[in-house]
């Protein structure tokens, strides 16, 4: 969120001048190198005779953003990092810890699309075999990247692989070659239910995580 026309150091409203939105952005995003924050939502608030501007840009896709350097100069390129009121350069370290969870959300995106496919392709019990794959999930859990969502999307996504977990044991349990003479219709169909049932937790998970689309 930027408000414009406030002097913060001594608070006080200094006003500012109307511009034309488009062309003011459109200068704004020519500083970018690639994808630049996107201006969700644009106010004009009147406080007595002055004017204040609030612009909330969103953040949250497209990260790390590049910005160019002075023309001619160097570096040619930096990815700006702020802490507190202090604005600088990223390191490599506080890159990675952008760049890590997204790859790895990246991975667990694919992998939840394949499962979601697993689903669409079991549409009988006679189709029952093809697992759910749990190999990134797993990966991100080791190495944290599941902090960086909220409780609420950490939520989604592990109960959307607790119900995968329990359906891979039952269906292999259902087609297990030593119980083969032993199945009976209600463990086939039980089964087959829990790999339909994981049909909505897994779109939920993928909703949640398309912010970290590529």
């Amino acid at each position: 969120m930027w408000l414009i026309g406030v002097d913060e150091k001594n608070r006080t409203i200094t006003g500012v001048d109307p511009v034309e939105l488009g062309g003011w952005y459109k200068s704004v995003n020519s500083c970018f190198d690639g994808f630049a924050p996107r201006l969700s939502i644009d106010s004009n608030i009147r406080l007595e005779s002055s004017t204040i501007v609030a612009l909330y840009f969103e953040t949250h896709q497209g990260a790390p953003f590049v910005v160019k350097g002075a023309k001619g100069g160097y570096p040619e390129f930096i990815v700006p990092w702020r802490e507190g009121t202090e604005l600088r350069a990223a390191s490599r370290a506080q890159l990675l810890t952008i760049l890590v969870p997204i790859r790895g959300f990246s991975a667990l995106i694919d992998e939840l699309s394949y499962n979601l496919e697993v689903v669409q392709k079991t549409p009988l019990i006679s189709d029952l075999g093809r697992p759910f794959r749990e190999v990134a999930f797993n990966d991100v859990m080791n190495d944290g990247a599941l902090s960086a969502l909220s409780n609420d999307e950490r939520q989604l996504a592990t109960n959307a692989y607790h119900e995968m977990k329990r359906s891979n044991q039952l269906v292999s349990a259902a087609i297990n070659d030593n119980a083969v003479r032993f199945q009976t219709g209600d463990i086939l169909n039980r089964a087959w239910q829990s790999v339909r049932a994981c049909r909505q937790p897994i779109e939920a998970a993928l909703t949640v995580l398309s912010r970290f689309g590529k």
